[in-house]
């Protein structure tokens, strides 16, 4: 993970959870249901992307140029 903006640390993975703890989870969209907080995706999902790209097209394209 790199650090953005002061975040230092991912929030992912619920701390103390066990097996049982995720089983007494009760479903979340009809009472017989399967889907659980436990077992579904966070909300903090997201998406990423990455451009590689030589020094020489990045500035011609007026992009920042990271340290290697």
């Amino acid at each position: 993970m790199f650090p953005v903006a002061g975040l230092e640390r991912d929030e992912g993975i619920r701390s103390g959870s066990t097996m049982e703890s995720l089983g007494d989870l009760a479903a979340v969209f009809t009472e017989d249901g399967q889907v659980t907080a436990g077992n579904s995706r966070q909300v903090s999902d997201g998406a990423s992307a990455v451009l590689i790209a030589s020094e020489e097209a990045a500035e011609e394209h007026g992009l920042p140029v990271w340290p290697a």
